[in-house]
């Protein structure tokens, strides 16, 4: 069984409290990028192997979050008294990771529902929810291929659809050459509750997004890497109507009226990855 799992952008991520468990309650709308994904095989096996290839990883094998699934797969399955055969796991990665586009996480959520496909296993889409849930804040998203808001730790799923005047996006991702870890993201955040919700400001005139919807880790990493800062204004002078960090970076994105030329691609940095694609947006309109 081969499996294609995509990755996703955050539009819009407000950080709203602090939790006693050491989290952060989010507000994030995600959105699903179908056309960038890594390529995950599953086959039956005589004993468990995972094979890696394509973009390195950090970490050892066994900490992998599609091992890390599997293994939360047996132990679910253990408790009612049955049993997951051995199986190969073989994930060529193509989506950069700790970029904030849930690479990982989609991985580790494919790999749950193609368990579920290969042996059989009768688990519904919510079943496969609550499974991937403990494995990542955001790894709950990938359990069904539709947009959501998120609110939560980002695992608390409202979803959503592109409403019929949703205006026809380009959407133009950028991976800069940074690493940020998530204690780094977080060290400078100010929770601030009280603002509209998130799917409440997509229903304002697109116009208005740049100067209401925001990604509040951009506050905490913009004067720390000014690269970041750079390229989102670079979306701006190349006639992006928005643009935004996904995530907790250091993946950027523009959303574009009409394409970009391909000679556009000269004004980010060469060793950047790119990825163009189209994408709809929930309750958009002009």
């Amino acid at each position: 069984m081969i499996l294609f799992p995509y990755c996703k952008i955050n539009l819009g991520l407000q950080i709203v409290a602090k939790r006693p468990d050491g989290f952060h309650d989010l507000d994030t709308v995600f959105l699903p990028v179908r056309e960038w994904y890594d390529v995950l095989e599953i086959l039956p096996a005589e004993r468990d192997e995972f094979i890696l290839s394509g973009a390195p990883l950090d970490g050892e094998p066994a900490d992998n979050l599609v091992c890390r699934a599997r293994e939360a797969m047996r132990r679910h399955l253990a408790q009612q008294g049955r049993t997951l055969p051995a199986c190969s796991l073989r994930l060529h990665k193509t989506v950069p990771s700790g970029a904030g586009l849930g690479g990982g996480s989609s991985d580790a959520t494919h790999t749950l529902i193609g368990l579920n496909q290969l042996f059989e296993l009768g688990l519904s889409v919510p079943d496969i929810e609550a499974l991937s849930r403990p494995l990542g804040s955001d790894c709950a998203f990938f359990s069904a291929d539709a947009p959501a808001r998120a609110t939560g730790k980002g695992d608390v799923l409202e979803r959503l659809t592109p409403g019929a005047d949703a205006p026809p996006c380009h959407l133009w991702i950028i991976v800069p050459p940074v690493h940020i870890s998530t204690a780094q993201a977080y060290a400078g955040a100010r929770p601030q509750a009280g603002r509209p919700a998130l799917p409440q400001l997509l229903g304002r005139p697109v116009a208005d997004w740049p100067q209401c919807i925001e990604n509040d880790f951009e506050k905490t990493l913009f004067p720390q890497l000014p690269l970041l800062r750079e390229i989102k204004e670079k979306f701006y002078g190349l006639g992006a109507f928005y643009a935004s960090l996904s995530g907790s970076g250091a993946a950027l994105f523009g959303l574009f009226r009409e394409e970009p030329a391909a000679e556009a691609r000269r004004a980010f940095p060469a060793d950047c990855v790119s990825f163009r694609t189209r994408i709809a947006i929930p309750s958009a309109r002009s």
